[in-house]
C-alpha cells in the first residue's frame, strides 16, 4: 500500500539514481497530500515536465510467455488476440492489456490486468495530480534494463527474486524460455527449484537477490 518513486538519468554512458521517495501507506492517506510532496520531490531534481511510468503491484498482473513461431509482426495482433481468451479468467470487458515481441526470438511477453485496476490508479493519481505516461509489469521492465547498456544477459541463464509480502517473485531467462516471472509462497529454496524446472536450469542455479 506504499507508494515509491524513483527518479533516473539515463545517458549513454549508464544511469544514474537521482533520487528517491517512499510515501508510506499512500493508498491510505489523502492524494492531495502526498501529491504536493511528489510534485516537490519532481522540482528538487528537475524533472517536474515527466510523465511517470508506473509499475503495477505483481499481484495485479498476469504475465503470459507465448512461443509463436513463424509469426511475422503484420500477423502477431490477430495470433495474439485468438489466444488472449485462454491468458485469463476474466471476462473480455473486463481485461486491459499490452504485449511486446521479445527481440531477437519468435516469443512474445503478454502482460494481462483488470481494467478496473488500471481505472483506479488513473483515478488515484489524477486526484494526487501526477501526470502518468505509462503503466508496466516488472517482468517487461526487468528484461529492458539488463539490455540497457549490454546486448544479453549471460547465456548460462538467469534466475532472480525479490521479497514480497505474500513470498516471492521470481524473474528468469534461459535458452527454452525467454522470459519467466511468477509469484511464489515461501520457502525460497521450493520457489527457486519450481522457477529453475519451468526455465530447465541446473537445480542449484543459485537466484540473484533483487530487492
Amino acid at each position: 500500500e506504499s507508494l515509491r518513486v524513483t527518479a533516473v538519468r539515463v545517458h549513454p554512458g549508464g544511469a544514474r539514481v537521482v533520487g528517491t521517495r517512499s510515501f508510506d501507506d499512500a493508498m491510505h492517506h489523502a492524494a492531495g497530500v502526498w501529491g504536493t510532496e511528489y510534485a516537490a520531490f519532481l522540482r528538487k531534481h528537475g524533472c517536474a515536465h515527466v510523465a511517470a511510468t508506473v509499475l503495477l503491484p505483481r499481484r495485479e498482473v498476469m504475465v503470459r510467455h507465448l512461443a509463436l513461431p513463424g509469426v511475422s509482426d503484420k500477423d502477431l495482433p490477430s495470433a495474439i488476440e485468438f489466444q488472449m481468451d485462454g491468458l485469463h479468467p476474466y471476462r473480455e470487458e473486463d481485461v486491459a492489456s499490452s504485449w511486446a515481441r521479445i527481440p531477437g526470438t519468435s516469443s512474445v511477453l503478454v502482460a494481462i490486468t483488470r481494467r478496473a485496476v488500471i481505472e483506479r490508479f488513473v483515478t488515484l493519481f489524477g486526484e494526487a495530480g501526477i501526470q502518468v505516461g505509462a503503466f508496466t509489469c516488472s517482468a517487461a521492465v526487468i528484461h529492458a534494463a539488463l539490455r540497457m547498456f549490454r546486448e544479453e544477459p549471460p547465456q548460462s541463464g538467469l534466475l532472480a527474486y525479490e521479497s514480497t509480502e505474500s513470498g516471492f517473485e521470481i524473474y528468469g531467462e534461459s535458452a527454452s524460455r525467454a522470459v519467466f516471472s511468477a509469484s511464489f509462497a515461501p520457502p525460497l529454496e521450493r520457489a527457486a527449484a519450481m522457477a529453475a524446472a519451468e526455465l530447465r536450469l541446473e537445480p542449484d542455479n543459485a537466484p540473484v537477490n533483487l530487492d
